[in-house]
């Protein structure tokens, strides 16, 4: 791994023309990307290794938040061909924008201008041949690329979907309010916000997230929009867990960040409403705002006995209480998927979940019970029907256990990656024919990034 100082980029030299290599040269955004985490960082890890098999892509990426992680594998793993890092980095006080409502997408932007003037300077002398918006998700914020000259991908995107207005309650005074105020900001700015208007319009293609997405997209845009998940899993063996015969009652999981929107109040609620017949544990993963709002609930609902309140943990422990449960829960009111759903499935436990949003589109009927989002008096009855009828039901339970394991494989790094390898060659032609090396332009500094078919480079940018 090469690592090099630079607070500019400039090139003598002709840039090397698309006809004269043999894999297609990408500039990415990607303001999140760790190799070490989930949710956008790992979004942004993923899909760049991934599309480095079938093309050169430099990856703009924020600085203080990730380089050290980035180069920290680099230096365990060795260089990943075809992938290249260019590290911008935000201003130093942005973190305390960060901290204001509203206010962390003001740094985000002028840290989208700053990464612009990189990308277009390194368009001058390698001379790409698509630029792709990677993340943040959100749709707020498209960034500057879609202004080089090149055809310009924006997704996976998400962020449009809003909290069910008939559920304010679940979410509490203050919480409720945010989400109605989020729900008529992300109106306004979807119809009417000039940049992304003018982002999708200059796209030529865009990927949404989930079908929510798409269709929200499809409002703004006649441009072609594909689905595609932000999440997957490496393919690996897990072995069935699941207990044909419940001697000590329904064992269920729930995992997810405490806040208001994750909607845990749902299922104390449907729990409280079973049968005596019908013995449940409940272990809940995680810690957040609305921790003490959701313990000081279950105790009214007189379920402290059956409840195990387990906090943060590392993920290799979270994810080895999935061998502990019969059944995950997944109750959120507004997500755009959850890799966590997918760590469920893998691990070959039904699903009971809202049929909404992400949830809607990783879960089938196959593997999962999915809840209709009516009423919340309806839907905490319904959920306790599903518990109801998984607890009674042993062959419907481990047939879904089984379908649950086969599901996951749809989201498997590999099949991911084909999905996306098929938006690029509607793009950019076939990329299967292609040989897998690249013909190296000629640098006029040491300080160019080389196309990493051999090397994996990182240029930290320091602009002022």
């Amino acid at each position: 791994m090469t690592t090099s100082q630079s607070s500019q980029i400039q090139s003598d030299q002709p840039p090397c023309s698309p006809q004269s290599r043999q894999r297609p040269r990408v500039v990415a955004i990607a303001y999140c990307c760790s190799p070490y985490e989930g949710s956008e960082p790992g979004v942004g890890w993923n899909l760049v290794t991934q599309i480095a098999k079938y093309a050169d892509i430099w990856v703009i990426v924020e600085t203080h938040k990730f380089q050290a992680a980035i180069e920290r594998y680099l230096t365990e793993h060795g260089p990943i061909p075809g992938l290249n890092f260019v590290f911008v980095a935000e201003k130093a006080w942005a973190h305390t924008m960060w901290q204001i409502p509203g206010m962390g997408y003001v740094s985000y932007n002028w840290w989208h201008q700053r990464a612009f003037q990189v990308a277009r300077t390194l368009h001058k002398t390698l001379n790409f041949d698509l630029a792709h918006q990677i993340n943040i998700m959100g749709f707020r914020e498209p960034g500057y690329l879609h202004q080089l000259d090149i055809p310009f991908l924006w997704g996976p995107i998400g962020g449009t979907q809003n909290f069910p207005l008939r559920f304010l309650n679940e979410a509490g005074w203050v919480g409720g309010t945010f989400e109605l105020l989020r729900t008529i900001m992300n109106s306004c700015q979807l119809r009417l916000s000039p940049k992304v208007r003018q982002a999708a319009r200059k796209s030529v293609q865009l990927v949404a997230a989930g079908s929510v997405v798409r269709d929200d997209l499809a409002t703004i845009t006649s441009q072609p929009i594909d689905v595609i998940s932000d999440i997957s899993l490496p393919s690996k063996d897990v072995p069935l867990t699941s207990r044909e015969h419940l001697t000590d009652g329904l064992r269920i999981l729930w995992s997810g960040s405490f806040l208001t929107r994750k909607a845990l109040s749902l299922l104390l609620k449907s729990i409280q409403q079973l049968p005596p017949d019908v013995p449940v544990k409940i272990r809940v993963l995680g810690d957040g705002c609305a921790r003490k709002r959701w313990q000081a609930m279950a105790e009214k609902l007189g379920l402290k006995d059956r409840i195990e309140w387990l906090g943060w943990m590392p993920r290799d422990q979270a994810v080895a209480q999935l061998g502990w449960a019969d059944v995950f829960a997944f109750t959120s009111l507004r997500d755009t998927t959850g890799t966590v759903m997918l760590e469920a499935l893998q691990a070959g436990l039904p699903i009971i979940c809202l049929d909404h949003q992400g949830a809607a589109d990783v879960v089938t009927p196959a593997c999962g019970i999915k809840v209709k989002v009516t009423h919340p008096r309806q839907v905490v009855a319904d959920l306790a029907a599903a518990i109801i009828r998984l607890y009674r039901d042993d062959s419907l339970r481990m047939q879904m256990a089984s379908e649950a394991q086969v599901r996951a494989l749809d989201y498997d790094f590999e099949r991911q990656a084909t999905r996306w390898k098929n938006v690029y060659e509607r793009i950019l032609g076939p990329l299967a024919v292609r040989n897998s090396k690249s013909v190296e332009p000629t640098m006029p500094s040491q300080h160019e990034p080389k196309p990493g078919a051999t090397c994996c480079t990182v240029l930290n940018h320091s602009s002022p």
